[in-house]
């Protein structure tokens, strides 16, 4: 590596940590790839994997440090794997440049999403700095996500960047820079008047609710100790009181509210039961479970628990997509002794079982309307896949529930929070957000953030919201969206395979 290509991997690791929250700088993800872009029409495909690879350690390193707080060895693994995509990505075009000189850029927005699409696969799956979420705050912009999801907005940015780098190649003559240019434009005005016109439209809506919000405040650290916990119970008790002068006609609290095994603790049960029924108001809390499967064996889940006023059922969902080495570490069914060697290194890997159903939650309004939603916890937000299909399944709204006290006063909270923006849009859907510490908002079908709350304060929040019927082109599609792309991908890497070479670029591998 000489000092130019070091230069030009620092330059697009930055612009990429610079378009994510808490910066926000998302215009800058237009060009963040142009500098590896400019390592890759000259490289050799080592040299281009191990450019690519410094790229996304950089970026990784900028965007997820966060991960360190609750757990080093999730840190190190997505360390040593999300860099990996982009160092594949690198490796791939570089091939495609020789084998087809500067076209084979064309190529790159789906050798991209490809490498995005497999990044939210399996038990590594890690999909948090997909570069469409850069774009959750540019709402004109991303309203075509109801259509592509999110990987399609990716689609969209990796092409500007193509745009921008094949201009800038050919800057000298001036016809071809303002072809390019204008292609750029138009890309961004046909998405701004697609969105201008879908941010003017009405939805379709079966009810209307009003829903309440309780963010506790909770150290997230100092819940877990025995001697804290009838603390824990009182705060949520007198929050909940105060959150039901605002009438709602459901409550959530956020992800483990309650820090012990609430349906086998007797005690912390029937105060839950109390409030609910003193209220008469639906409550939704986090809590871990566990069941047993064999005499000697129990599986302990993340779960999410549904009371009804005056009832005894409990509807019940586990959460199915497990933080890698924290919740879980990756094929340890396969490998059981991963777990254990791991677990003398660093006490603190968790061993959950992962849910196995897509769970559609249902209560009664005050209007007497039959209400489903669904319910996804922490890390299960930053999966489209995975949210599309609670609403295939008929959910009305969407509650997310998380606990991202475990990431301090980092770009952890702010970053993840944004995401959900995301999964409205795609979904039209009212995304309910509820985080211990924050940040918890309400966020419109649009990805409009209607209300939200301040990092590490006590806040009740109460909205009326909108279930919606209506199921988007995305929600109904996102399996063959995840086919199609890599059905591209294949026909690319066939072409490239079989198809006569006319490239021109010369090949550098020092």
């Amino acid at each position: 590596m000489n000092r130019r290509d070091l230069f030009l991997i620092t330059a697009s690791g930055v612009l990429l940590v610079l378009s994510f929250a808490p910066f926000s700088f998302g215009f800058l993800s237009y060009v963040a790839l142009v500098p590896l872009f400019w390592i890759l029409k000259t490289g050799g495909s080592v040299h281009s994997f191990r450019a690519g690879y410094l790229t996304g350690l950089i970026w990784a390193s900028g965007t997820l440090y966060w991960i360190a707080w609750p757990t080093p060895a999730g840190l190190l693994g997505v360390l040593l794997v999300l860099p990996a995509y982009c160092g594949v990505f690198s490796c791939a075009q570089s091939w495609f440049h020789r084998r087809w000189g500067r076209k084979s850029f064309w190529a790159a927005p789906f050798l991209w999403v490809g490498m995005e699409a497999i990044s939210s696969l399996g038990q590594l799956a890690f999909p948090w700095n997909l570069l469409g979420n850069t774009q959750a705050s540019y709402l004109y912009l991303i309203q075509y996500a109801s259509v592509t999801g999110v990987f399609g907005v990716s689609f969209w940015v990796v092409l500007l960047n193509v745009l921008v780098f094949l201009g800038y190649e050919k800057r000298e003559t001036l016809k071809t820079v303002a072809v390019y240019s204008l292609t750029g434009v138009l890309l961004v005005a046909v998405s701004y008047a697609y969105g201008l016109r879908m941010l003017s439209r009405p939805l379709k809506s079966s009810a209307t609710l009003r829903v309440g919000l309780v963010q506790g405040n909770i150290n997230a650290y100092k819940k877990w100790t025995p001697a804290f916990i009838d603390s824990n119970f009182v705060t949520y008790s007198r929050m909940t009181l105060e959150c039901a002068k605002g009438k709602p006609e459901i409550i959530v609290w956020p992800e483990t509210a309650t820090p012990c095994y609430l349906r086998y603790r007797n005690f912390y049960l029937n105060w839950v039961k109390t409030i609910v029924d003193s209220v008469s108001i639906p409550l939704l809390t986090g809590s871990p479970d566990y069941e047993w499967i064999t005499p000697d064996h129990a599986n302990t889940y993340n779960a999410a628990f549904l009371f009804t006023p005056f009832s005894e059922d409990i509807g019940r969902y586990c959460k199915k997509q497990l933080v890698p080495f924290a919740e879980k570490v990756p094929f340890s069914e396969a490998f059981p002794q991963a777990y254990g060697w791991l677990n003398r290194i660093i006490p603190d890997v968790g061993d959950y079982s992962a849910g196995d159903s897509t769970t559609v939650f249902s209560f009664r309004s005050v209007r007497m309307q039959n209400i489903p939603f669904s319910v996804v916890i922490c890390f299960e937000s930053i999966f489209p896949k995975l949210v599309s299909r609670f609403v295939s399944r008929g959910a009305g709204f969407l509650v997310v529930i998380t606990n991202d006290g475990w990431f301090g006063n980092t770009s952890g909270p702010y970053q993840h929070a944004s995401i959900a923006r995301l999964r409205a849009v795609e979904n039209r859907r009212w995304v309910v957000r509820c985080a211990n510490t924050g940040i918890s908002e309400f966020v419109d079908p649009f990805g409009r953030v209607t209300q939200i709350t301040r990092l590490n304060e006590s806040a009740v929040l109460t909205e009326t919201i909108q279930v919606n019927t209506e199921r988007t082109f995305y929600t109904r599609h996102a399996n063959g969206w995840l086919w199609m792309i890599f059905a591209c991908n294949a026909l690319i890497l066939g072409s490239a395979l079989f198809l006569p070479k006319t490239g021109k670029g010369k090949k550098r591998t020092s």
